[in-house]
């Protein structure tokens, strides 16, 4: 499902594992597509994460923003005051 529109973003979810470097999921940023693993338990996190990617967000160094890195433990499942920032001025 694949839309050549770029505004459009397609979450592609399969239940293999990914690779070691991308364990959960992996979106290029400001592409056009995420690519997830559905084999563990943060799905919902994992595409929030990826989809920051695809808007440009690099990793934040707040640990509980959904933006941080390998921080599934520790995130609440939000963007952090200042991701949230610099996505309402993109």
């Amino acid at each position: 499902m694949y839309s050549l529109k770029p505004k459009n973003k397609s979450v592609y979810v399969t239940n293999e594992s990914l690779s070691s470097k991308y364990k959960a999921g992996a979106a290029k940023k400001n592409g056009k597509f995420i690519i997830i693993s559905n084999t563990g338990n943060h799905v919902r996190k994992t595409v929030l994460h990826e989809f920051g990617h695809t808007l440009g967000m690099d990793h934040c160094v707040n640990n509980k923003c959904i933006m941080g890195t390998r921080n599934i433990m520790t995130c609440n499942g939000e963007f952090c005051n200042n991701c949230k920032t610099k996505l309402k001025i993109k």
